[in-house]
């Protein structure tokens, strides 16, 4: 595997986030592209979201943010505590799923939340039916909290990791 890191977003990379939210795998994860853009819009606009791409070997494979959920405070996000961080992220390029780059971009971008702000814990919504990628989840440091339904995306696990 390549190694895995995380990088900044400068304003073309936009461009290049917006059309791998084109792919039908990523809809699927994320509910939908209308549901995909608005949360990815919300996270640019978000002076305390921490939006990256994700690199294997310096070349951007994927991307991911991590954003207040008290910003967006919802059904998602019932039972996490105040100032908790939620993360979402996506691996774009079909040669790096289900090979370890989704884990080590969750474990990076926790590692970094947790370096840059106060937050007491970060966590995530994992769908159901993507099995390998909970236990990804729970290899990276989060557990259970339970199922939301994410409509269109059905049904997902909440997962959570706190603050070491």
């Amino acid at each position: 595997m390549s190694k895995i890191a995380l990088g900044p977003l400068h304003a073309p990379d936009w461009d290049k986030v917006r059309a791998w939210l084109q792919q039908a795998e990523i809809q699927a994860w994320w509910g939908g592209l209308a549901a995909a853009e608005a949360e990815i819009a919300i996270a640019a606009d978000s002076p305390s979201a921490i939006c990256r791409l994700i690199l294997a070997d310096a070349t951007p494979i994927g991307y991911g943010h991590a954003l207040d959920a008290d910003i967006v405070r919802s059904g998602r996000s019932d039972g996490l505590p105040a100032g908790a961080y939620m993360i979402s992220l996506f691996i774009a390029d079909p040669a790096y799923r289900k090979r370890g780059a989704g884990e080590m971009a969750l474990a990076a971008l926790t590692r970094e939340v947790f370096a840059s702000t106060l937050a007491p814990a970060t966590a995530t919504l994992v769908p159901v039916r993507y099995e390998a990628a909970v236990r990804a989840a729970e290899r990276a440091g989060y557990g259970w909290v339970g199922v939301r339904d994410e409509g269109a995306s059905g049904q997902s696990w909440l997962m959570m990791r706190e603050r070491p």
